[in-house]
């Protein structure tokens, strides 16, 4: 046998050889064929240059080595995240507390509540949080939100904005908390007054009503319209007759109205909201 000489290596290869010969995907052979890494002829195929690719095959080792001993000192620098047992994330500490996580961040922002951020993420204290759950307790017995002074008067969130404009309702003066802001005694007095001024009204339609001969069943009970147990039931003029209609509120009829007798509306009411 004849000895031949050794074949040498073609000049040129394809993208899917180059991409062997690396060790990446062809879509990075693309990309940096772009970027000027690599060399190519243009019309001929296959059409990428064998050495400057065996160039880039070097470079892109070490770019690689050099990646991966980035992401391990990261690795190893990276806070561990604290006990669960002591601290709560910021969704945590919302749910306990029954507000936002905007809010528990703010109280933390503030230094209303003890946390810290580990790898950009916020933990709340739960010593910290077990106080603020003890103390936003208390505070509800004195301080009420805006939705709850509506519940509590049986109207709505408008007309307790106006009690408060008004002076009618006291509000705490601290801006920018997520705590509860109207003081209850205040909230429960303007109900008192509403269901007063609801009752003197009443009263004065039925003298009117009794002028006109519209006068309510008899004189021996304090009779009450629709709209006046409305209010002191919370409820709607349509749900106080819905009520009334399937038995479950005693009522009479009377000059084409129906009247509620007051001592057994109080009664319903008591039973209503010792319920609640």
């Amino acid at each position: 046998m004849t000895e031949r000489e050794v074949e040498p290596a073609p000049e040129w290869i394809t993208w899917q050889q180059a991409a062997e010969l690396v060790g990446c995907p062809v879509p990075t052979i693309d990309w940096w064929k772009r970027q000027g890494r690599i060399r190519s002829r243009h019309g001929r195929w296959p059409s990428l240059d064998r050495a400057s690719v065996q160039e880039f095959a070097v470079w892109w080792q070490q770019r690689e080595e050099g990646s991966e001993r980035r992401r391990r000192r990261r690795r190893a620098s990276r806070t561990p995240s604290p006990d669960p047992a002591e601290w709560a994330t910021t969704a945590e500490a919302a749910e306990l507390l029954g507000i936002t996580t905007g809010q528990v961040g703010h109280l933390a922002r503030t230094g209303q509540l003890e946390g810290q951020l580990v790898g950009g993420r916020r933990w709340i204290s739960r010593d910290v949080l077990r106080r603020a759950i003890a103390s936003r307790a208390a505070e509800r017995q004195t301080w009420v939100s805006w939705a709850d002074a509506a519940k509590v008067a049986g109207c709505s969130v408008e007309t307790i904005h106006r009690a408060v404009q008004a002076g009618r309702i006291e509000r705490r003066d601290q801006p920018g908390t997520a705590l509860p802001s109207l003081r209850r005694d205040s909230v429960e007095a303007f109900t008192r007054q509403r269901e007063a001024e609801a009752e003197a009204a009443a009263r004065a339609r039925q003298e009117a009503a009794r002028s006109r001969g519209g006068a309510p069943p008899d004189l021996d009970h304090v009779w009450l319209p629709t709209a006046v147990v409305a209010i002191m039931l919370r409820l709607s003029p349509s749900g106080v007759r819905q009520r009334a209609a399937r038995g479950y509120l005693p009522c009479e009829r009377h000059g084409g109205r129906l009247w509620f007798r007051r001592d057994h509306i109080e009664l319903v009411a008591a039973a209503r909201f010792a319920a609640l």
